[in-house]
């Protein structure tokens, strides 16, 4: 099998982490993966065996005087005039270009079985863009249009008529929300696969040094810190958390924007000294497989790798209800885990999970395994196939029956 798969740069963002996961094994097992990647410069590694094609679409409908102009014209009136709608106004270029660079890359390497944008930066890009074959993958949140005043025109160019799949239960949950109050129609049902998550990668991981001496009882988060991570509330129930655990410190792993927010907050809260904010550790699975319980205070998510990575590492977990598919990745013994985003619910079940004796179930995480992951990107396949074969016998059957109706029979001829 074929797959062409888009990126919009090629980075270690979630969904783009989501791609080369399933690229590299999809490969191993003998599927043929080609990445498109739209803007920027290739800085990270990708397997040989995986063929990359930098194309600066971007750059590309920009050429010239009328593309310049027209892109500034996108960019600033239509920009003002209509916030958050510029993408539409040059998606009709954009996918032109791609189709040209589609059709050479076909020419010289076969066709393609499935064709997937990875990112709402790609598939904005290639709304205008309609293709039996062609998949849109959202892995976060589609909600964030919704307080825009032309969101139900924003999600029209983006999801009619489209096949999507989403990363979660919980996104695809949303996502079906928003086209019903749109009344907006895609292309087949809402489909849903989750990224790999390798378990024996994440063991043999958990495993390695760790960049800081830990000898303390403590908890762990691990996320970026950004608004939508929710630290505040964890660092508020932390400290109301240690006023009957002494003996635990907090430590937060990630990088973000509001990195100064959370240093003020602690000092506020006197907890500069029992708190550890790690910027610069690129392997958190030690870290999180020796943590007493992981928290996850996050408000709106997609897939939360995490809350999948420390329970395989047996580490216990207390997270907080948010829209995006928490609960479908707790074990089915840790459902009780979940608790709304308020400081005394989060620190009444951090000492309940704390004292229970109750163990994460050895075989959990089986379903997002590669080859569970990427037997569902091969049904993909087999889907596009059935489908292009019967839009092909459409074609080939008559849409109407010709009836000659100066034919009559000789019996009913009136005299």
């Amino acid at each position: 099998m074929k797959f062409l798969f888009i990126a919009r740069r090629l980075t270690l963002d979630t969904p783009q982490k989501t791609m080369l996961e399933v690229a590299r094994e999809l490969t191993k097992r003998g599927h043929q993966v080609y990445i498109l990647v739209q803007k920027g410069v290739i800085s990270i590694q990708v397997p040989q065996d995986i063929k990359v094609f930098n194309e600066d679409i971007d750059k590309v409908i920009r050429k010239g005087c009328k593309g310049f102009l027209k892109n500034l014209y996108n960019r600033t009136v239509m920009a003002t005039i209509m916030p958050g709608t510029e993408f539409i106004w040059r998606t009709k270029a954009y996918c032109k270009v791609f189709r040209e660079r589609l059709l050479n890359i076909e020419q010289n390497y076969g066709k393609m079985d499935v064709i997937m944008a990875f990112g709402e930066g790609v598939y904005t890009s290639l709304s205008a863009f309609y293709d039996p074959r062609f998949f849109i993958y959202i892995s976060s949140s589609p909600e964030t249009k919704e307080n825009k005043f032309f969101a139900s025109f924003i999600y029209r160019a983006l999801y009619t008529n489209k096949q999507l799949i989403c990363s979660s239960e919980g996104i695809a949950a949303i996502l079906s929300g928003i086209l019903l109050r749109h009344k907006i129609k895609s292309d087949g049902p809402i489909r849903v696969i989750p990224p790999i998550v390798d378990k024996e990668i994440i063991t043999e991981k958990a495993q390695e040094e760790t960049k800081y001496d830990i000898k303390f009882k403590y908890l762990v988060n691990v996320a970026d810190l950004v608004a939508e991570s929710n630290q505040e509330l964890l660092l508020k129930a932390f400290a109301c958390f240690r006023r009957k655990n002494k003996d635990y410190r907090l430590i937060i792993i990630g990088k973000g924007n509001k990195l100064n927010d959370l240093l003020k907050l602690a000092r506020m809260t006197e907890l500069d000294n029992f708190i550890d904010i790690y910027t610069d550790v690129l392997n958190p699975y030690p870290y999180i497989a020796n943590a007493k319980a992981l928290v996850c205070t996050t408000s709106v998510s997609g897939f939360e790798g995490q809350i999948v990575k420390a329970q395989m590492l047996g580490t216990k977990v207390v997270a907080c209800q948010g829209k995006g598919g928490i609960k479908e990745l707790l074990a089915p013994n840790c459902l009780g885990a979940l608790v709304k985003q308020k400081v005394d619910d989060i620190v009444k079940k951090l000492n309940e999970v704390l004292r229970s004796n109750d163990k994460i179930d050895s075989n959990y995480g089986y379903q997002f395994a590669s080859d569970v992951i990427t037997g569902h990107y091969i049904e993909l396949c087999e889907i596009v196939a059935k489908r292009i074969a019967y839009l092909e016998y459409l074609q080939k059957v008559p849409t109407k029956t010709t009836i000659d109706v100066t034919a009559t029979d000789s019996s009913s001829t009136t005299k």
